[in-house]
């Protein structure tokens, strides 16, 4: 077991920017870039409202699987039933197949832009298209040997490269913009959704559904797991690891944002979103702002990418056995369908690319939030109960709050989109 007091502040925090770097991908580049675009710096507080309420939803998970040994999905499986698990499990497969593809693409996209400027014309396919296509499926592939080479601890040294080339670069990026304080201020403080000519809920949600991510909060459990983290005291670090991985992940949307709202992006960009806000920086900054852009983007989406294929596996192969054996013990999770599934996210990009990435990155959004009210209630179901989780760990009032707030929002704008 590892010894936390022997470890640097860094890697003891190391699951909460793990997260946070999983969580920041193409949904949060692209929707947020688009939201600021459409809706401008007045819902910077929708970003800083859903990183708090991962914040709890993510805590939950973690006061659970502190408390009682088991994780989440164990928990599920002998409380709810195996019927949630296949249920579940339907939803992951066509989640993480939409996922590798649009994270495959954001990584050819960032890296075609970058050396198509860099290098010979005859190095790169004559068709853009082609060579995007072979450069993103060369990333997951890409991926799944480090995932399964490298194991964790090299998981985690990479993952802090990337983390530290994505913020610093985007968040510098969105200074270097000198956007208006005040209406930063405003957005963040006077809530307000613009009607955006009737897509201002839309967006709205696309931010609050994917700002930290959606069912990428569970493989927080799996890396708390390899820290041998424990009781209340491995409660009161990911407390503080979470603090400090959703509020990383709250700047870097707010940077985004003020990038969307200052530089934009053509109407129709599709799969140039990227490349167009590049071009637009490079225009507005000048010098190689672009070229420093797009290293930040596919810093973002091949950490996520990274993470996804690390721990995503480990939740299908987890969830598969016990929707088949809900006694099962969750440590002893079977390999084969962990790294079949590693496969499957790797080779899903060589099926398909994304020619529409607008209303893709939308609609990942909103599925995405649909994911969250089930997992609110998932939570109010366990930590509720004392002789499940013990009156240290059950949940108190401010744990309710965020609960609450959580089913109520996400249930509440999901609703009024289908219904819209």
């Amino acid at each position: 077991m590892p010894h936390p007091h022997r470890e640097s502040f860094l890697s003891r925090i190391a699951p909460g920017l793990l997260l946070a770097a999983t969580g920041v991908g193409v949904g949060d580049l692209a929707g947020a870039g688009f939201a600021g675009k459409e809706l401008g710096l007045a819902v910077l507080w929708a970003v800083a409202f859903g990183a708090l309420l991962k914040f709890g939803l993510t805590e939950g998970i973690a006061r659970w699987q502190l408390a009682t040994g088991s994780s989440l999905v164990q928990g599920v499986a002998r409380h709810v039933g195996r019927g949630a698990l296949w249920t579940f499990l339907v939803y992951l497969v066509w989640w993480s197949y939409a996922l590798s593809i649009a994270f495959a693409t954001g990584c050819g996209i960032a890296t075609h832009a970058l050396l198509e400027r860099a290098v010979p014309a005859s190095a790169l396919p004559s068709d853009p298209s082609t060579a995007r296509f072979l450069l993103g499926a060369a990333h997951a592939v890409g991926g799944l040997l480090l995932v399964a080479i490298g194991g964790y601890r090299w998981f985690e040294r990479i993952m802090e490269v990337a983390i530290a080339t994505m913020f610093l670069v985007v968040i510098s990026t969105a200074v270097a913009i000198q956007p208006d304080v005040g209406a930063i201020l405003r957005g963040l403080f006077v809530p307000s959704i613009p009607d955006a000519n009737g897509q201002g809920f839309a967006w709205t949600l696309v931010l609050l559904g994917g700002v930290g991510g959606t069912v990428t909060i569970l493989g927080y459990g799996y890396w708390i797991r390899e820290k041998g983290r424990a009781g209340r005291d491995g409660l009161r670090i990911s407390r503080m690891d979470l603090a400090v991985g959703f509020t990383a992940t709250a700047i870097f949307g707010f940077a985004m944002i003020i990038i969307g709202a200052s530089v934009g992006a053509e109407k129709d960009a599709g799969l140039g979103l990227i490349v167009s806000v590049a071009d637009r920086l490079e225009r507005q900054l000048g010098g190689s702002a672009r070229a420093v852009f797009l290293i930040g983007t596919w810093a973002a989406v091949f950490s996520s990418l990274l993470g996804v294929w690390q721990s995503i596996p480990l939740l299908f192969a987890e969830c598969l056995a016990l929707a088949w054996n809900p006694s099962r013990k969750s440590e002893t999770i079977p390999r084969v369908p962990r790294w079949g599934f590693l496969a499957f996210l790797a080779l899903a990009p060589l099926s398909s690319s994304l020619e529409h990435f607008q209303p893709i990155v939308r609609a990942y959004g909103i599925i995405g939030a649909a994911f969250l009210p089930f997992l609110t209630l998932a939570l109010f179901l366990l930590n509720e109960r004392t002789d499940r989780i013990g009156a240290e760990f059950k949940n108190r009032w401010p744990s309710r709050a965020l609960l609450l707030l959580s089913l109520v929002v996400f249930t509440y704008l999901f609703i009024r989109e289908l219904i819209a």
